[in-house]
């Protein structure tokens, strides 16, 4: 009975010490930009990134269990998200994957884009810049992940692969927008 109390404890403490700090982001969080420093895609064993608050440089990071979890396209150094922190207590931050700058949006359509010339190389990129901007406006990040993935099997990838791909590219409101938006 003694030893389930100490292992339940720390548990406990742990969870209230993550309630504290949610509670302190709901509350008081402010948004900011966030920059990558290093990723899991450049041989790091975690994604770094940072933002400034105020004079000050913070830093945090995700592992790459996160990661995968978070973001369906790659994410590498450079690259900009929104972070939620605590301006009295920066350190208190979460980095969302899931929302993605303006600008970093443009450079995911980029390299989505870049991805199908390579493996289509006898189309014109306009028309593959339009191809994809269907599949983002219909899909979001997951429509882009769908055509940057677009040569992996499903064990590879099980949530973005050549049958997502083909599963997007084939349905019909992709298909009639394209027609209307890329005259195909």
């Amino acid at each position: 009975l003694v030893l389930f109390a100490a292992l339940v404890l720390p548990s406990f403490s742990e969870k209230s010490e993550l309630s504290r700090a949610e509670e302190l982001l709901v509350k008081e969080g402010k948004e900011t930009i966030a920059r990558i420093t290093s990723s899991p895609e450049e041989n790091s064993s975690v994604l770094k990134y940072q933002f400034i608050q105020g004079n000050d440089i913070i830093t945090g990071q995700l592992d790459r269990a996160e990661i995968a979890k978070l973001s369906p396209m790659p994410v590498i150094s450079g690259d900009e998200f929104v972070v939620l922190y605590v301006p009295s207590k920066p350190e208190i931050n979460t980095l969302y994957l899931n929302r993605p700058t303006e600008k970093q949006i443009s450079r995911f359509m980029e390299r989505a884009v870049e991805k199908h010339l390579k493996l289509h190389p006898d189309m014109a990129p306009e028309e593959v810049s339009c191809i994809v901007g269907v599949a983002f406006l219909l899909g979001g990040l997951d429509g882009l992940a769908d055509f940057f993935y677009q040569d992996l099997n499903p064990a590879m990838n099980p949530a973005h692969n050549s049958s997502s791909f083909e599963k997007l590219t084939s349905s019909l409101p992709f298909r009639k927008k394209v027609e209307k938006d890329c005259g195909q």
